[in-house]
Parts: structure tokens; sequence; C-alpha cells
């Protein structure tokens, strides 16, 4: 299959072509329930929760104006719709935990490790983080008389795990002045900046959510900064 190819089936699936539907549902179909599966299998209690909610997957994508008409070919469209499934899911999740609540008077939790969160399927985080990075990167070209740059700043702060004190040492090393507690605010700042991409990425993504609900995601994404999965000590998702 050459590189345009998926995309051409997934143009055909959006438009109603029922062979090219049939196709997208093979080719996709076993990363969606094995997304699902991870998640739920055994939190949710009925097997065939999982068939129902793959299938909920399939009718998001298919239906007039549903998210396979909102795909955009220059992007990864794995991570688009693993953001789908992430949807799907969390919806499931929380109609289950209504349920318990009125029938036990308590909410059942998944274990924080599950995975349930949209933000935890990191694929799509990381595609996430791209996309709101050069967000902030083309704010930061389009404001250069800036004391500094946004960009920078997250990617030295955050991503690299640079100290205030050592980035301002740097800076005036190169000539600038500057203090630790400057670049902490600054750094601070640009955290902002880039919630506001996520947030910007999320409403995209997930036009049927409620902005509550985009700030809940946002806010969740932002703990993988600078930090892997679940507080585990791993890379965080950049």
């Amino acid at each position: 299959m050459t590189p345009d190819q998926p995309w051409r089936m997934i143009a055909a699936a959006a438009a109603g072509d029922p062979e090219a539907r049939a196709a997208f549902v093979e080719a996709f179909q076993p990363t969606i329930r094995a997304a699902l599966e991870r998640d739920l299998k055994g939190h949710l209690g009925q097997p065939d929760v999982i068939d129902d909610l793959v299938q909920e997957v399939f009718v998001e994508c298919f239906k007039q104006g549903g998210a396979l008409q909102r795909a955009d070919p220059t992007r990864d469209f794995k991570s688009f719709l693993l953001g789908i499934v992430a949807n799907i899911r969390r919806r499931a999740w929380e109609v289950h935990t209504r349920r318990r609540l009125e029938q036990e008077g308590e909410p059942h939790e998944l274990p924080d490790d599950s995975g349930v969160s949209v933000t935890l399927d990191r694929r799509y985080a990381k595609e996430l983080f791209r996309a709101a990075l050069e967000h902030v990167k083309q704010r930061a070209v389009s404001a250069r008389g800036r004391s500094f740059n946004a960009h920078d700043l997250l990617i030295r702060r955050y991503r690299d795990d640079e100290a205030p004190r050592a980035i301002a040492a740097s800076i005036r090393s190169d000539g600038g002045e500057c203090t630790a507690k400057q670049v902490s605010d600054a750094a601070g700042k640009a955290k902002d900046e880039f919630r506001d991409a996520l947030e910007t990425e999320l409403r995209a993504r997930h036009p049927d959510c409620s902005a509550e609900e985009i700030s809940r995601m946002g806010a969740e994404l932002l703990t993988l900064i600078a930090k892997g999965r679940s507080g585990v000590d791993s890379p965080p998702v950049w």
C-alpha cells in the first residue's frame, strides 16, 4: 500500500463508499479493539461491552458530519483515531461510574495505571504535544521582541529538565541580563501558552466535548509535560 492509499480509502469511506468502509473496518478494527480491551476489559463487566464500543467508534467515524470528515491528511491518522477511541471510552466509563454510584453509593474507580484517560494514549499525547508546540513556536516567531522565547523555554525547562538557574546562567554568558526567578516566571507563562495551544488542538479533535471537559483533558495532559505515565519514572511525553 502506497503512502497515499490509506487516505484515499479514508476519504472514500467518509464519502459513504461501502467497499471503502468495509476496508476501513478491516484495517482499523484490531487497533480499536486492542485499545479498548487494554483499558476496559475486566472493568466494565459484560464481555459484549467491548463489541458495542467498537461499533460506537465506527458509528462516530461514519455518521454524517462525523470524525472521518474532520480527519486531516497532513497529520497522523492513527493518533487521530486513538483520540476518537479515547472519547468513546471516556463516555462509556462515565456512564458506568454513574450507574455504580446509583446502585452502590460509591463510584467505582479504575486503577491509576489503567489508561482510561485520553492523555494516557502516549502516541495520541505525543501528536498533541507536537501540534501544540508548533502553535507556540509560531507565536514565538511572531513575537521576537520578547525577552524570552516561549518555545525554547518549554523545551529547555520541561523537556530537557534544565533548571531556571542554569538557563539564566546560559543567557548571561551570551551577554544577556537574567535571573533564575525571571526564567521561572517566563517558563510559567510559556506553560500557560502551551496549555492554551493544547486546548485548541483538543477542541479540534473533540468538538462534542464541553469546555469543562476540554479543560480537564488539557490539565491532565500538562501533568505529562515533566513526567512519564502515571508518575512512573520514564521520559516525558514529548
